[in-house]
C-alpha cells in the first residue's frame, strides 16, 4: 500500500507533467497563429497579383495551420479538464 507522501510525489509529477503539456501546447499555439496570420497575408498578396498557384498553396497553408490550431487547442482542454 502507497503512503499518503508517495500518492502526493506521484500526483505533483502528474501535475507537472500536464503542466508541461499545456505550456508547450500554448507556445505552439502562438507559432500556429503567426502561420496562420503569414497564409492569410499571401493569400491577399497572391489575390491582388492574380497568381494561382501562391493563392492555392497559401490556402492550402491556411487549412493546415487552422487544423494544427483545433488540435493543439484539443490537447489543452483535454489536459486541463483532466486536472
Amino acid at each position: 500500500m502507497k503512503t499518503l507522501k508517495e500518492i502526493n510525489a506521484h500526483l505533483d509529477q502528474l501535475i507537472a507533467k500536464d503542466n508541461e503539456i499545456i505550456l508547450n501546447a500554448e507556445t505552439e499555439l502562438q507559432k500556429v497563429d503567426e502561420r496562420i496570420q503569414n497564409a492569410k497575408d499571401r493569400m491577399v498578396s497572391a489575390e491582388e497579383s492574380m497568381n494561382e498557384k501562391e493563392y492555392v498553396k497559401a490556402k492550402s497553408d491556411l487549412a493546415t495551420a487552422k487544423n494544427a490550431k483545433e488540435m493543439y487547442e484539443k490537447r489543452v482542454e483535454k489536459v486541463s479538464n483532466v486536472s
